[in-house]
């Protein structure tokens, strides 16, 4: 979208990042807010039940009363919590803007927790049981990368918040400016802009104490767990988006196991017929990035498909057209990843926390041209290898 081009970045005093893409030709508005965290301290378990219960209510509005207005603005708010950061996300007509931000603010300055609420929180989350694919994530990571937050089981932390005021706690404690993000797409001029840096200039909160530490991937290839539903998990150390083989590597892993006619799927399933699925995908945190290998198949074909994946993985080396067949793949995904407004401000919001400006985003897709078949197949020798791997079933 040209509004990348002429995107512009404030640092307000309070540590908040206010990111706008001026998109004035759609009528609407898109609104992210990223805040920062790690999963680590007293507070982990709690930020379920806080991403539960923030939108039910500020100042002297309750549930009812809060999403009303938030309608009456011709809007929409929503909040995702994740093991790295917060997400509040709001679409809204053009008009109905700076009343969007204003209830915004309302939520992260004067937040309405109720009993009721925590208590209908609470009942949710004692009727959630994670599923094998999530747990076997949570031991994935856990052994190769020791104790990290991205590793941490919010179950086996302390006790959550069992009242309003502990929630309030937490909220003050998490929820801070520093280090957050926050974007305006779309519809957005001066007076908006100007709106925003009032309002949240004004938010305030101490240092961020939950910074994620980087990665300390452990050397080993062991393959761990019981076989119970053919789910396969390996993990490999990868390169972060600023890394001049972030390319290069990506790229690689797409022919490797990023497309529907990568080798994994050819061999796997087209072959073979082991695997109702098999993806290799790139994952990307504030602490260090890495490969995931994710295959489901019969239980009593895991040996196989492990060995299967370890013969793929030796001497791997693409081909003069799987290497353009994967570069045009990625150089479009980028550009569809931008393609609408609101895939547009998640993704300027996602990399703005990762510490990418606006500029990666509209780089990218040169980098990937700018590739050769050589650059890709050094990616893949230095990091789709057997050794480079380990990992979990369930």
């Amino acid at each position: 979208m040209s509004g990348l081009s002429t995107s512009e970045e404030i640092r307000l005093p309070n540590g908040l990042r206010l990111l706008t893409i001026p998109e004035r030709r759609i009528p609407v508005a898109e609104v992210r807010l990223v805040i920062p965290f790690a999963r680590v301290g007293p507070e982990a378990a709690s930020l379920d039940l806080l991403a539960a219960c923030l939108l039910t209510g500020a100042r002297d509005r309750d549930r009812n009363a809060f999403a009303e207005a938030v309608a009456d603005c011709g809007g929409r708010l929503d909040v995702l919590v994740g093991p790295e950061e917060l997400t509040l996300s709001g679409s809204v007509l053009c008009t109905g803007l700076p009343q969007l931000l204003r209830l915004l603010h309302e939520v992260l300055v004067a937040p309405c927790y109720t009993a009721a609420e925590l208590n209908h929180a609470w009942a949710r989350a004692a009727n959630t049981v994670p599923g094998p694919r999530t747990q076997a994530q949570r031991a994935l990571l856990s052994q190769r990368f020791l104790n990290h937050p991205l590793a941490t089981d919010p179950a086996n932390a302390r006790p959550p918040a069992t009242t309003p005021e502990d929630l309030r706690r937490v909220h003050q404690a998490v929820l801070t400016p520093q280090e957050a993000v926050l974007v305006l797409a779309g519809s957005v001029g001066p007076a908006e802009i100007a709106l925003a840096t009032e309002l949240f200039g004004c938010w305030q909160g101490p240092p961020t104490r939950y910074s994620v530490p980087p990665l300390r991937y452990r050397e080993s290839t062991e393959i761990t767990g019981e076989a119970g539903t053919g789910l396969i998990l390996l993990a490999a150390p990868a390169v972060d988006s600023t890394d001049p083989r972030c390319a290069a590597l990506d790229v690689a892993n797409q022919v490797f196991g990023g497309l529907t006619s990568s080798r994994l799927m050819r061999r796997l399933r087209a072959e073979l017929g082991l695997v109702y699925s098999a993806t290799s995908t790139f994952q990307v945190s504030r602490g260090g990035s890495w490969l995931l290998l994710d295959t489901t198949g019969a239980p009593a074909s895991v040996p196989r498909i492990v060995t299967e994946i370890r013969a793929l993985l030796t001497g791997f080396t693409p081909t003069p057209d799987e290497f353009e067949q994967a570069r045009q793949y990625a150089i479009g995904m980028t550009r569809l990843g931008v393609a609408s407004l609101a895939d547009l401000a998640t993704a300027a919001a996602g990399y703005a926390v990762y510490g990418l400006s606006t500029r990666w985003l509209l780089t990218y897709p040169d980098q990937l041209h700018a590739l050769t078949l050589a650059e890709v197949a050094a990616a893949a020798e230095e990091f789709l290898r057997p050794h480079c791997f380990t990992g979990v079933t369930a």
